[in-house]
């Protein structure tokens, strides 16, 4: 995950990052649990088919992780400055 798609020449504040990585986790967090429902609700015919829920389940968590790490990781850097 990049923040670096922002326009160069118009440099996000570290507000504007922070606030940014908060909604990215909020929506996270909601897709995941969604998700997650929907893994444990739902009754698969054969084995094969929960492998691409549990999948995104998977990739997704990354996500939201990496994405609380570095929005403590920037807000303590800017706790710093």
């Amino acid at each position: 995950m990049r923040t670096g798609w922002f326009d160069a020449s118009a440099r996000p504040t570290s507000s504007e990052v922070l606030a940014f990585l908060h909604d990215l986790e909020d929506s996270l967090a909601v897709f995941l649990a969604e998700l997650e429902h929907f893994t444990k609700a739902t009754a698969f015919a054969y084995r094969h088919p929960p492998l691409a829920p549990e999948h995104g389940i998977a990739v997704h968590g990354a996500s939201l992780r990496w994405t609380q790490h570095t929005t403590a990781t920037l807000s303590e850097n800017r706790a710093h400055d």
